[in-house]
C-alpha cells in the first residue's frame, strides 16, 4: 500500500515513517500541505495521514484542497495530529475526512488503529462530497476559523513562554561565556569575527565591536593574511575537531588553541569555533622545567664523568661489603665492565678470600659511623691505601664509600726521594767546600807548575814537584767527584757513538781486571749516537769495573754489552721512572758474590761502602749515579748474593746521522803577551799566582781585591786595559756586576770570568750574557794562558 504522510515534525514524520515501512507499506514524505497535494497529484496515493496544524497550507486547508479534486477526492484522508481546542479539531476534521487518531500513538496502536479505519472506509457507502456543497458549508468555516485562531493564541502563548525561556538560557549562556577565562571566538569561513567572550577582550586589548570588525588572523597572529598552518583552516579542511599550541609575537604570549567545527545540516563546515588559552605561565615552566632536567642530566652526566675519570677505585658497599655502584677504574682494574661488579662482594673481587679482610676498613666506618684509612697489600704484591666514607640517614650507617688507590709507585717514588735526598745533602756539602778547596788547589797546581817551568829537566827535585802536582790533581778530581753524583759539576756533552767510546775505555779495562777474569765486550753492529761526556762515561765504566774486581776474588766474567731499546708505559710505570721512548742500554754484569736487597738499596748512597777501612771512598758508584742523572738517563741493578750483579744504564739516544764531534788537543806552549790586563780576585793566594803566570808570559798586569776596587782601577787605566780576567763571585761587588759598570765605560771591553763555585751555584748567583767566556778552578797555568791569548787574539782581529 502506498501512503503519502504529510508532517512539518521531521522525528514525527521519521517514526511514522519507520513504523508504516515496517508493516510493509509504501512511504511517501512531505513537510506541510502545499507539498503533499503536489506530491497527491504526482504520485498518487492509497492513503494520505497528514498533521493538522502545519506551515504554509496546514492540514485543514490540505484536506479540502484533496475533496474538491475530482482526481484526488476519493482517497481516503486521516488526520493524525494532537488537539489544541478540546475535540473541535477532530470533530470538523470527521465531518470530511475518514478519521482523526490523536497524537501521541503508540506504533503498534496505530496501526492497529489504522487497520480498523480503512476497514470501514470499504464497508461505508462512498461519501458524496461535492465542491459547492462545502462552498456553501458556513457552519466549516466558522468552526474551522475558531480552531485556527484558538491554535493561533496557543502558539502565541507557546512562543512568548519560548522566547522567554530562549532569552533566560541565552542571557545565562552569555553570562557563562563571558566567565571562562579562555579566550573563545565564533568565526564564519571568511574568518570573520562573529562572536566572542569578554575575556577576548582583555587578552587582544580591543573592544567587541573592534573585534567583530577584523579579520581572526589580523587579530590573534598580527598578519594580513591566513597562514597555512592556522587552526581554523586545519579545522575546516578535516571537518575535525585541531589543536595545537603556538607562539604570538604580536601578542607576546603562547596560545594552546583548540578549534571546533560548525557544521549545517548537510555536513560542511559553516564556522569554526576558536578556543585560546594564555598558558605563557605554563610554557615558562615547562621552558625552566626542561632547562632544569637539562642542567640535572649534564652535571649528573658530567659527575659520573668525574668519578670515572678518577684513577683511583671508586666503590659503594652495602653492610655486607657487596658492590651498589663502582666507578670504570675500579672495574679496568679487574678487566671487568662496571655492571659485571654490581652484587660481587669486595673482599672476593680484590683479596680473592671467602671473607672480609682483618682489618676491614668499610666494616670500621659501618661499626664506627667514622672515616677509616687502612694500608693493605693485596694477593698480587700491589700496595693500597684505603680510606672510607660512611653514609647516615637517620642516625645510622646505611653505605660505605671507599676510596682505594695503588700507591705501588708512590713508595717507590717515596724511596727514590730519600734515595736523592741522601745525595743531595751530601751534594750541598760538596757544592759548599768547592770554592774554598779550588782555590787552594788552583794555588797549589798554579805555583808546582811555574817551578817546573823554572827546573832542569835533570833536576833531581823535579820528581818532588811531578809527585805533588799529581796529589793535587788526584785532588781536583775528588771535588770534581763530589761534584758528579750530586750534578753540579760541569757536563761537557756531544754527539758520540756509544760503541766507540766503550772501545777506546777498552785498553784501560783490562789493565784494572785480572788474568783471571774473562772480559767480553759485546756491541750493537751499528752505531748508538747519544747526548754525552765520554770522559764521564769511561769514568763510569771504570768504576764498574773495579768494583767487579773487588766482588770476584776467585775469578769470573766481567761483560758489557750496548743494545737499542724501546721502553712502554708498562715498563716506565712498573719502574717508577724515565718516559716511553727510545733508548741506548748499557749492560755492565759480573759473576761475582752478588750482594742483599739491603745492600743493593743503599750501593748509591755518597760513602757507602762494604769495603775495608782504606780500600775504598764509597763515592765510586754515587759519581755513576751523578754522571747517568745529569745525561738524563737512569740507572737499576739486579743482584742476589751468590748470583752476580747487573747494572743497566739507559741513556737518550739521538738521530745515528747526527756527526760525533772531536776536539782537537792543543798541548804547545802559550804564546807570549804584551797586553795589560785588569786582574780582580778577592783571594790573594790565586790573585798572587795568577800575576804570577801572567806576568812570566810578557803581560802587564792590574791588581784589584773585589768588584768595587775593579771598577776604580778600570777608570784610572781606561785606556791601556785590554782584557778583564774577574773571579765571578766577590764581597761587595760581583765580578759580573763591576763587568756591568765597566761596559757603560767601554761597550766593548773583553772578559774572562773564572771561580771556584759549583757550576750551579754560579748559575744563581750570576746571570751570564750569551758568549761570555768562564773557567772553573783550578786551572792549569797553560789553561789559563791558552785561554787570554785566544781572546786577545780575537779581539785584535
Amino acid at each position: 500500500m502506498k501512503i503519502l504522510i504529510v508532517e512539518d515534525n521531521p522525528d514525527d514524520r521519521k517514526v511514522l515513517k519507520f513504523n508504516l515501512e515496517h508493516h510493509g507499506c509504501e512511504v511517501i514524505e512531505a513537510s506541510d500541505g502545499a507539498e503533499g497535494l503536489h506530491l497527491a497529484n504526482v504520485k498518487k496515493p492509497d492513503l494520505i495521514v497528514s498533521d493538522a496544524l502545519m506551515p504554509v497550507m496546514d492540514g485543514f486547508q490540505f484536506l479540502r484542497a484533496v475533496k474538491t479534486d475530482e482526481v484526488l477526492k476519493d482517497i481516503p484522508f486521516i488526520f493524525y495530529s494532537a488537539v489544541y481546542t478540546g475535540y473541535k479539531e477532530a470533530e470538523l476534521a470527521i465531518s470530511i475526512a475518514e478519521a482523526f487518531i490523536i497524537k501521541p500513538k503508540d506504533p503498534e496502536d496505530f496501526w492497529e488503529e489504522l487497520k480498523s479505519i480503512l476497514e470501514e472506509c470499504k464497508l461505508k457507502q462512498e461519501k458524496i462530497i461535492t465542491a459547492e456543497l462545502i462552498e456553501k458549508d458556513e457552519e466549516f468555516l466558522r468552526k474551522y476559523s475558531h480552531i485556527v485562531a484558538t491554535k493561533l493564541e496557543e502558539k502565541v502563548r507557546e512562543l512568548e513562554k519560548a522566547k522567554a525561556t530562549v532569552e533566560a538560557k541565552e542571557q545565562e549562556w552569555q553570562m557563562t561565556f563571558d566567565s571562562i577565562g579562555d579566550c573563545i571566538t565564533i568565526h564564519d569561513r571568511d574568518f570573520n569575527m562573529l562572536l566572542a567572550n569578554k575575556s577576548c577582550e582583555r587578552i587582544l586589548g580591543a573592544s567587541q565591536n573592534e573585534i567583530r570588525s577584523r579579520k581572526c588572523f589580523e587579530l590573534f597572529h598580527g598578519r594580513k593574511e591566513p597562514h597555512e598552518a592556522c587552526p581554523k583552516l586545519k579545522t575546516e579542511q578535516t571537518g575535525n575537531l585541531f589543536e595545537t599550541e603556538m607562539f604570538e609575537p604580536g601578542l607576546n604570549c603562547w596560545l594552546s588553541i583548540t578549534c571546533f567545527p560548525l557544521l549545517d545540516k548537510n555536513g560542511a563546515v559553516r564556522g569554526v569555533v576558536h578556543f585560546a588559552k594564555d598558558i605563557t605561565q605554563r610554557k615558562k615552566m615547562e621552558e625552566a622545567l626542561v632547562e632544569s632536567e637539562a642542567k640535572f642530566r649534564k652535571l649528573s652526566q658530567e659527575f659520573n664523568a668525574l668519578l670515572d675519570a678518577i684513577p683511583d677505585n671508586l666503590t659503594l658497599q652495602s653492610p655486607d661489603l657487596k658492590m651498589l655502584w663502582t666507578n670504570n677504574s675500579a672495574a679496568a682494574g679487574l678487566n671487568k665492565k662496571p655492571d659485571e661488579l654490581i652484587g660481587a662482594y669486595c673482599y672476593q673481587l680484590w683479596h680473592n678470600k671467602v671473607e672480609p679482610c682483618e682489618p676491614c676498613p668499610v666494616l670500621k666506618s659501618f661499626r664506627s659511623g667514622e672515616p677509616a684509612t687502612e694500608t693493605v697489600t693485596t694477593p698480587d704484591g700491589k700496595i693500597w691505601e684505603i680510606r672510607t666514607i660512611p653514609i647516615i640517614e637517620a642516625g645510622r650507617v646505611v653505605n660505605v664509600i671507599e676510596l682505594g688507590r695503588n700507591i705501588t709507585e708512590h713508595r717507590k717514588l717515596e724511596m727514590q726521594y730519600l734515595q736523592a735526598q741522601k745525595m743531595e745533602a751530601v751534594g750541598q756539602l760538596a757544592g759548599g767546600v768547592a770554592h774554598d778547596f779550588n782555590n787552594i788547589l788552583t794555588a797549589i797546581i798554579g805555583y808546582g807548575h811555574i817551578a817546573l817551568m823554572k827546573m832542569a829537566q835533570d833536576d833531581p827535585l823535579r820528581l818532588n814537584i811531578e809527585n805533588m802536582l799529581e796529589g793535587a790533581d788526584r785532588a781536583a778530581h775528588l771535588t770534581k767527584d763530589l761534584l758528579l753524583f750530586s750534578r753540579k759539576q760541569v757536563s761537557e756533552r756531544k754527539p758520540v757513538d756509544l760503541n766507540k767510546v766503550i772501545r777506546k775505555v777498552e785498553k784501560f779495562l783490562k789493565r784494572v781486571i785480572r788474568e783471571d777474569i774473562e772480559s767480553k765486550i759485546i756491541l750493537q753492529d751499528r752505531p748508538i749516537m747519544a747526548l754525552a761526556d765520554s770522559h764521564q762515561l769511561e769514568q763510569v765504566l771504570m768504576n764498574f769495573a773495579t768494583n767487579a774486581c773487588d766482588a770476584m776474588q776467585t775469578g769470573g766474567a766481567f761483560t758489557v754489552t750496548t743494545e737499542q731499546v724501546h721502553l712502554n708505559e708498562d715498563f716506565t710505570e712498573s719502574h717508577g721512572y724515565g718516559k716511553p721512548g727510545t733508548y741506548a742500554m748499557i749492560t755492565v754484569s759480573d759473576t761475582g758474590k752478588g750482594m742483599d736487597e739491603e745492600t743493593r738499596t743503599r750501593i748509591f748512597e755518597p760513602f757507602f761502602t762494604t769495603k775495608e777501612v782504606g780500600k775504598g771512598t764509597g763515592l765510586g758508584l754515587a759519581v755513576v749515579y751523578g754522571i747517568i742523572k745529569q745525561h738524563e738517563g737512569f740507572i737499576n741493578v739486579y743482584s742476589e748474593p751468590g748470583k752476580g750483579t747487573t747494572f743497566r744504564i739507559y741513556l737518550p739516544i739521538i738521530a745515528p746521522e747526527t756527526r760525533e764531534l772531536t776536539r782537537e788537543h792543543q798541548e804547545e806552549t802559550p804564546s807570549r803577551g804584551t797586553e795589560t790586563i785588569l786582574l780582580a780576585e778577592d783571594d790573594e793566594s790565586v790573585r798572587s799566582l795568577s800575576k804570577t803566570v801572567l806576568a812570566e808570559f810578557g803581560y802587564t798586569v792590574i791588581e784589584a781585591v773585589d768588584g768595587e776596587d775593579a771598577v776604580i782601577k778600570f777608570k784610572e787605566n781606561k785606556d791601556i786595559i785590554q782584557l778583564l780576567l774577574f773571579d765571578l763571585i766577590m764581597p761587595k761587588m760581583s765580578g759580573k756586576e763591576a763587568y756591568d759598570e765597566i761596559r757603560k765605560i767601554k761597550p766593548d771591553m773583553k772578559v774572562i770570568f773564572a771561580s771556584g763555585y759549583a757550576p750551579d751555584l754560579v748559575l744563581q748567583k750570576a746571570s751570564l750574557e750569551n758568549g761570555a767566556l768562564l773557567i772553573f778552578k783550578p786551572v792549569s797555568p797553560m789553561k789559563l794562558l791558552r785561554m787570554v791569548r785566544s781572546v786577545l787574539d780575537i779581539t785584535a782581529k
